[in-house]
């Protein structure tokens, strides 16, 4: 299976249920905005290699910086 964005949300999408079964709000924020992090710093990565001449994440509009 070819690594990329879509088959690591897929892997997440997949967790997600057992992530929210243990709901408590202070928790679950650090917990999803660190989730959050990491899966845009993944798929920024994946980007740059993609993509190694289009420019950095200063160029990015402000609603896609991380």
């Amino acid at each position: 299976m070819a690594a990329g964005p879509a088959n690591s949300l897929r892997a997440v999408r997949t967790k997600l249920p057992v992530l929210t079964t243990n709901f408590r709000p202070g928790v679950s924020f650090a917990t999803f905005s660190y989730l959050r992090n990491y899966l845009w710093h993944m798929v920024w990565r994946w980007v740059q290699r993609k993509h190694p001449q289009d420019g950095s994440e200063e160029d990015l509009p402000p609603l896609l910086r991380p």
